[in-house]
């Protein structure tokens, strides 16, 4: 904040002054002084002055120079003013090319600042605002927390505090941090035909992106690794970066692993990609059946849920052909199931049987794709006699306590 400050001289002497001096003080600070020039006896001047106030400042004191009596040294009280200021340090985490900045801002003023914001520019570009909210009171210090990403290379980075001047009496000279930032990179590698948990067979073409913001592709060291679920490394190599990689597999057990593939610059950064894959031997298709469900009472009725599953990377439609002993009906004759790559879906028959005993459906799936793909599943049907309801009853209950039924 600024001041203005009036003072009225009188020459009460006999003779002319040619020229003197009047020093203006705050406490032990001079913030001015003005000369007088061919100042006449008996003639009174009026001077001032515009200088800084410094906030918490007691005493305004002129001093004219010595040939004025020790009186005419005149000491007046100011008013209180409260004081803003606003201090603030600058602390960098550097990782690579991944900044976090934290701002520590301390007031010390004498009364409370609500909301201070803060600006942080890269290369003269702005790339964030922070704010530091609920006030900082007098002598109290709060901070506020940056992060961003950098592209290789040396930038400056500067916090500027109170941007827009929204305190007033802040020293502007005071509220900007600068310095000059060096970002590393590290190459990105990512895996573009898998997906979390996806079945996969051998032969496989894998195909990934690797790059870097400062080498050639060709100057990138790939690596690629298998990983079990007991975490021992089942498979690991180098390869070419070609953005892909045909791989075969045949000697490694059915199950779920964990693929992983590395990219490292010539500088030593590495970043690395994963992902939960489940491996299968062949394409394939599956049928199962629950067969607790293919236990019942006579009388009662008779479903069949049988689950069917295209283990293969392609669309395919999945033909039934049911084989049935005499005296068994199926309520659909032309069964097929269309199943996009590794999926599965339940079918539902229901059943319709002359009498109590044991019947025998054989099932065959085949593929429409490639006929030479199938697979089998015999079921049983046992139809008790109800004169056997008290046993299957109690029967039944163990199978539901055993989590079978």
């Amino acid at each position: 904040m600024d001041m203005t400050i009036n003072a009225e001289i009188t020459n009460k002497g006999n003779s002319l002054i040619d020229t003197t001096a009047v020093l203006f003080k705050l406490d032990d600070n001079i913030v001015g002084s003005r000369t007088i020039n061919n100042f006449q006896p008996g003639e009174k001047r009026i001077i001032n002055i515009t200088c800084p106030f410094d906030a918490g400042a007691k005493n305004l004191i002129v001093i004219p120079d010595n040939r004025f009596p020790d009186e005419a040294i005149k000491t007046m009280p100011v008013p209180y003013i409260e004081k803003t200021e606003l201090n603030f340090s600058v602390e960098i985490e550097k990782y690579r090319n991944r900044f976090i900045i934290h701002t520590n801002v301390t007031n010390e003023g004498t009364r409370t600042i609500r909301n201070v914001d803060i600006d942080y520019l890269l290369d003269g570009k702005k790339i964030g605002t922070g704010v530091i909210k609920n006030g900082i009171k007098s002598g109290e210090t709060k901070y506020n927390k940056f992060e961003f990403y950098a592209d290789a290379g040396s930038h400056i980075l500067t916090v500027r505090l109170d941007p827009n001047n929204n305190i007033p009496e802040q020293n502007e000279e005071n509220n900007e941090y600068t310095e000059e930032i060096m970002a590393e990179t590290v190459p990105s590698i990512r895996f573009i035909n898998l997906e979390k948990g996806q079945m996969i067979f051998s032969p496989y073409k894998i195909e990934y992106n690797a790059t870097s913001q400062l080498y050639n592709p060709n100057e990138l060291k790939i690596s690629i690794s298998l990983i079990n679920g007991e975490k021992q490394i089942i498979i690991a190599k180098d390869i070419e970066n070609t953005g892909f990689y045909d791989w075969t597999y045949s000697d490694i057990p059915e199950g779920k692993y964990q693929l992983k593939i590395t990219a490292i610059d010539p500088k030593g950064n590495e970043s690395y990609a994963e992902q939960s894959i489940n491996i299968i031997k062949r394409p394939r298709i599956e049928i199962k059946h629950n067969e607790y469900e293919a236990l019942i009472l006579d009388g009662d009725e008779a479903k069949i849920r049988l689950l069917i599953k295209n283990l293969q990377a392609t669309e395919d439609t999945i033909d039934l052909f049911i084989e049935k002993d005499v005296g068994i009906d199926i309520d659909i004759e032309n069964i097929y199931v269309n199943l996009v790559a590794w999926e599965e879906k339940e079918v539902e028959l229901a059943i319709s049987y002359d009498s109590y005993g044991i019947y025998y459906l054989n099932i065959l799936a085949r593929s429409q794709n490639n006929p030479l793909i199938t697979d089998e599943e015999t079921v049983e049907l046992a139809v008790f006699p109800t004169e056997l309801e008290i046993v299957w009853n109690r029967f039944r209950r163990l199978l539901m306590d055993v989590g079978l039924f």
